[in-house]
Formats: structure tokens, C-alpha cells, sequence
């Protein structure tokens, strides 16, 4: 068990050992201070009977300011890298199946180059591998439906697990990437 040190004066028992009273089912227990250890700005309780505020203490050694920033970068799955899935091609076509697992959407880079009416590329999902692969539901951002000329990023929300990219040329130079995230 864990508290602040009190006040002083440290209050006394009839003998003079100084104690400190923490509280418990029963109303109050007096423990010797000679049975307590500063941890940092805690007292923390230590008996052989009850190891458990020892292993506190332990744990409350990592309290520090230095210690207590969440760290996004940590808890995220992080970026994957997935090699260009259509590169410089000047034929549309669709991808080999990729695995998206644990990651809710996806951002598609599109590239084009040298096409006067160019080329535009959306995904395809499905729960399973080898499943049927349907269209996406189009919520997301910067999805295209037309051809473009201008090289885009597309997000895609609420991705199942496995995808195919399905890239549409009419002319130009194409290059596709994927990047799995989560939002």
C-alpha cells in the first residue's frame, strides 16, 4: 500500500515509536515507521507477511515524469513496407491479394506520368484470403472513380483484411503503393 508521507509531526504511540496509520476493513492499523520505506515522495509499506507493496514500489519507480508520455509510435502497430504493387506500368490491371490484418484503412499513392487522359486505381476486399473480393464501400477520402492525369492519395476507411488493388490506365506512366494504417 502506497501514501504520502504525512505532516509532521509523526505521530507517536503510547511507548513513543513513531507510527503511521493506514487505513483498513477494520477501521485503523498502527505500523511501526521502522517497517516503511520512502520510495521517491511514497511511504510505502514493508512486511514479510505482505510483499505486495515491495513489488508497488517497484512498479512505482517508473512514475517519473521521464517515464509517464504515452508513446503513440509504441502502440501502434507502425508502418509495414509493401514494395510498389503496380510499378511504372502503362497497363492497368489487378493485384495479387495483400494482407491487411489489424489495420482499419489504407492510403494508395498513385503516380502518374506521361498520360494525356491517365488513369485512376481503386481496391477490391475481402474477409479471407483466397475469399471473393468485393468493391470498396467508398468511404474514405480522395477516392476516384474517373480517370486523372494528376498523381494522387487516395484513403481508404474501413478496410477488411485482405485487399486488391485494381488500377485503370488509359494512357501514361503508373506507379501504385499501398500503405496499411490505422485511424
Amino acid at each position: 500500500m502506497a501514501f504520502e508521507l504525512p505532516t509532521l509531526p509523526v505521530p507517536a504511540d503510547v511507548n513513543g515509536v513513531p507510527h503511521l496509520s493506514v487505513p483498513d476493513g477494520s477501521g485503523y492499523r498502527t505500523v511501526p515507521i521502522s517497517h516503511s520505506v520512502k520510495k521517491g515522495q511514497l511511504w510505502v509499506l514493508v512486511s514479510s507477511d505482505d510483499p505486495l507493496p515491495f513489488v508497488l514500489a517497484k512498479r512505482l519507480e517508473f512514475l517519473t515524469p521521464d517515464h509517464d508520455a504515452i508513446d503513440v509510435a509504441r502502440m501502434s502497430k507502425g508502418p509495414i513496407s509493401i514494395p510498389p504493387v503496380f510499378d511504372a506500368v502503362t497497363t492497368g490491371g489487378t493485384s495479387q491479394e495483400i494482407f491487411c490484418g489489424g489495420f482499419n484503412a489504407l492510403l494508395l499513392h498513385h503516380v502518374i506520368s506521361g498520360g494525356t487522359t491517365g488513369g485512376y486505381a481503386t481496391i477490391k476486399m475481402s474477409p479471407k484470403s483466397l475469399g471473393t473480393f468485393i468493391d470498396h464501400h467508398g468511404k474514405g477520402q480522395n477516392i476516384k472513380n474517373a480517370a486523372t492525369t494528376t498523381s494522387y492519395i487516395s484513403l481508404f476507411e474501413a478496410i477488411f483484411d485482405y485487399i486488391k488493388v485494381v488500377l485503370t490506365v488509359t494512357d501514361g506512366t503508373h506507379t501504385v503503393i499501398v500503405q496499411p494504417i490505422n485511424l
